[in-house]
C-alpha cells in the first residue's frame, strides 16, 4: 500500500524499508505505556511528572536598531499620482 501511495506520488520508495522497524518499535513502545499505567492504576498510585530540570542559562540578545526611514523627494514629487 505505501509503495503505491509512493508511485502515485511520483516519489522514490527509498524511505519504505524503515516502515517495518518504526512498526515494531511503536508498538513495543505502547506496551510499555500501557503496561506502565495499567501497574500504576492497579498500585493505586499517581504517576510522577518527569520534569526537566531548568538552569535559567538563557540569555536574551539586545533588540536590534529599527532601520533609517526612507527618503523621499524634497518637492512632493517621487513619481506617483496624486488622487
Amino acid at each position: 500500500m505505501g509503495l503505491y501511495a509512493f508511485r502515485l506520488g511520483k516519489e522514490s520508495p527509498r524511505p519504505l524499508w524503515t516502515l517495518p522497524l518504526q512498526q515494531f518499535v511503536y508498538r513495543q513502545l505502547m506496551y510499555l505505556v500501557v503496561i506502565q499505567s495499567v501497574v500504576t492504576a492497579l498500585a493505586g498510585t499517581r504517576l510522577r511528572r518527569q520534569r526537566m530540570e531548568r538552569h535559567g542559562s538563557l540569555t536574551v540578545p539586545p533588540p536590534t536598531p529599527p532601520p533609517p526611514p526612507m527618503m523621499s523627494d524634497a518637492s512632493g514629487r517621487d513619481g506617483g499620482t496624486y488622487r
